[in-house]
């Protein structure tokens, strides 16, 4: 029986690192020091997690972030680019 847990916290492990560059929607507004919500998509269904914002910046409900690292039960995101990224 404590063979079946143990896999199965492996497995949960490979789909937190399976988040790194999904796209989600904040439904908890990120504040500067204050972590927020987002919710996601995976195959498992909509999943939410706890949320920071990369560069620290506020981040208000209903916009859509990438996201861009898994730490502990929180994920760092960034806001979708609404504008094209220019290229020097």
């Amino acid at each position: 029986y404590s063979q079946f847990l143990i896999r199965s916290q492996g497995s949960s492990e490979l789909r937190r690192g399976e988040l790194i560059g999904m796209q989600g929607e904040v439904t908890v507004p990120i504040g500067e020091s204050t972590p927020g919500q987002v919710s996601y998509v995976t195959k498992s269904g909509r999943m939410s997690s706890m949320a920071r914002s990369a560069d620290g910046q506020p981040i208000p409900r209903g916009t859509f972030v990438r996201i861009l690292r898994v730490i502990g039960p929180q994920v760092l995101v960034q806001p979708l680019s609404s504008e094209p990224e220019e290229t020097d």
